[in-house]
């Protein structure tokens, strides 16, 4: 479990690193996505998934991200930098680090892209507020 939190707190920098890069601003924040979602997207491979439902909850300065797709269960902890979300994922067995980054689009909805180790190539996620 050591190792996983270790791999974990590196993706996190990662993401930090990343989102500070590319707004060089003071840590912003422009928009509040706490709520519940419906979430659907692409993999890297091509296959859709979903959907599914994605939870977001702000803590401090923070945010708690849980995604329930079928029997997939992820989690990860994320940061508001102007107008985007970066979260640092794992899956429930701790053994697929993930790295995403979300814009709001309008209506309270968010998209984003992501990728994970092991593997390749770029998905496409899209959450909906449940209306």
């Amino acid at each position: 479990m050591a190792a996983v939190l270790t791999r974990l707190r590196a993706v996190l920098v990662a993401v930090l690193i990343a989102g500070l890069w590319a707004c060089p601003l003071a840590v912003a924040q422009t928009r509040d996505p706490s709520g519940t979602y419906v979430v659907s997207g692409t993999a890297p491979n091509g296959q859709a998934y979903g959907p599914g439902t994605v939870a977001v909850r702000r803590q401090d300065q923070r945010f708690e991200v849980v995604w329930q797709i079928g029997t997939d269960a992820y989690a990860g902890i994320g940061l508001m930098v102007g107008d985007q979300l970066s979260v640092a994922i794992i899956d429930r067995t701790g053994s697929t680090l993930f790295i995403a980054v979300y814009r709001p689009t309008g209506q309270g909805d968010w998209q984003g892209a992501w990728a994970g180790t092991p593997g390749a190539g770029v998905g496409i996620e899209v959450w909906q507020v449940r209306r």
